[in-house]
This record gives structure tokens, C-alpha cells and sequence, in this order.
């Protein structure tokens, strides 16, 4: 009989041992469940790609362009007149200055690249100029004018702040366009004292704008 009671206390024992174990493994799951867990650098990664997203989005819009005034100025379908933001194109119908170096093929790449189709237009900080004309950044599917008109080398990239967002893009692709010879800065092209005339008085338009009043 005793031998029986210590086969029965001992059984005992290793099922009360069981049960305690199982019921701490039970507790310690709960706890974890119930604490915060930081949130994921992965999600919050996706969170700000969708608030950056639709922040485009908001600032987006779509026309035709139904005429190429230059290297930098169009006219669209709904009446307005919009200028390529953070690039200057050599003048070719300015009323007071002769046609600058290579003005001429970089209207006719404007055209080539924009005239009668559909761009999408995306706005910086400021709505217009001080002439009226919309300020944008333009892409027609995933190729952004404004850089490829510099890339190409048919543009000088010029920052006309607050509208600075695509600057360094910009003017990566004028580093490209130089160190490739590319348009206007091939060889032979635009003599270097035309070149440093264009965009000497391409810092004064910089300058002249921010004395005179802006529209945002």
C-alpha cells in the first residue's frame, strides 16, 4: 500500500509541475500579445510613400499643349500658358535681346518632345509668375521634360527658389550634358563668352523676380 501512495504522490507531483509550467508558457504569451510593438520601418516606409503619393497627386493635372512658344514655354488646350520650372532655354522672342546660341534647336526639341500631347503637370510651391504663366514640372508617361531638355543639353538648369524640389535632378543632368558635350556645350556649338553671357543674365531673371510680387 505504501509503495502504491508513492507511485500516486509522484505522478502527482509531475502533473502539477505540467500544469504550472503550461499555465507561465500561457501567461508569458498573453503578456507579449498585450505590449505595443514599434512599428515597422517597412510600414512606416509605405506610410510615407502614400503621403508623399498623394501629395502628387493633389498638385497634378492634365492638358494638351497646343503651341511651343520656346525651349521653355508652352500654351495648353485650357487657354493657359505654363513655363517649365528650374530650366532656362537660350531666348528666341525676347523684344529686346537678339536670339541667343542654340534657342532655336531648343524650341524645335520642345516641340518635338511636347506639341499636341498630353502632359501631366506638377506644381512646386508657387501657382504662377509674375507674367501669369503656370509654373510646372511636366512629364508625358514617365519621362520628365524638363530634365531631358537639359540632359540633351538644350536647357540650362536654373533654381528660382521656393521652387526648388527637382533642383539637384536638374542640375545633375546639366553636370551629364556638360560632361558629354551634349547640345549647346558641344564643341564648336555656342561660343563660351555666349554660353557665360546667357547665364549671367539668366541669374539677373532670377534675381528681377524676386523684387517684384509672385503669385503662390
Amino acid at each position: 500500500m505504501k509503495l502504491g501512495k508513492k507511485k500516486t504522490n509522484k505522478y502527482q507531483k509531475i502533473v502539477a509541475i505540467v500544469i504550472y509550467l503550461t499555465l507561465l508558457i500561457v501567461s508569458i504569451l498573453n503578456l507579449n500579445k498585450n505590449e505595443p510593438h514599434p512599428q515597422s520601418p517597412k510600414i512606416e516606409t509605405k506610410l510615407n510613400t502614400k503621403i508623399e503619393k498623394s501629395t502628387i497627386e493633389n498638385n497634378m493635372e492634365q492638358a494638351i499643349v497646343t503651341e511651343v512658344v520656346d525651349g521653355d514655354t508652352i500654351k495648353l488646350n485650357n487657354g493657359k500658358t505654363l513655363r517649365y520650372i528650374g530650366i532656362d532655354t537660350p531666348e528666341t522672342r525676347h523684344p529686346k535681346k537678339s536670339k541667343g546660341c542654340f534657342g532655336v534647336e531648343a524650341t524645335a526639341k520642345n516641340k518635338e518632345l511636347v506639341q499636341g500631347k498630353t502632359i501631366t503637370m506638377i506644381k512646386d510651391v508657387k501657382n504662377t509668375d509674375r507674367y501669369g504663366r503656370l509654373l510646372r514640372y511636366v512629364y508625358i508617361d514617365d519621362l520628365f521634360i524638363n530634365e531631358e531638355l537639359v540632359k540633351q543639353g538644350y536647357a540650362f538648369a536654373v533654381s528660382y527658389p521656393p521652387d526648388i524640389a527637382k533642383q539637384d535632378q536638374l542640375s545633375a543632368a546639366e553636370n551629364f550634358a556638360r560632361e558629354n558635350k551634349n547640345g549647346l556645350w558641344a564643341d564648336g556649338i555656342c561660343p563660351k563668352e555666349e554660353t557665360s553671357k546667357q547665364q549671367t543674365e539668366t541669374k539677373t531673371k532670377v534675381n528681377e523676380s524676386f523684387s517684384l510680387k509672385e503669385t503662390f
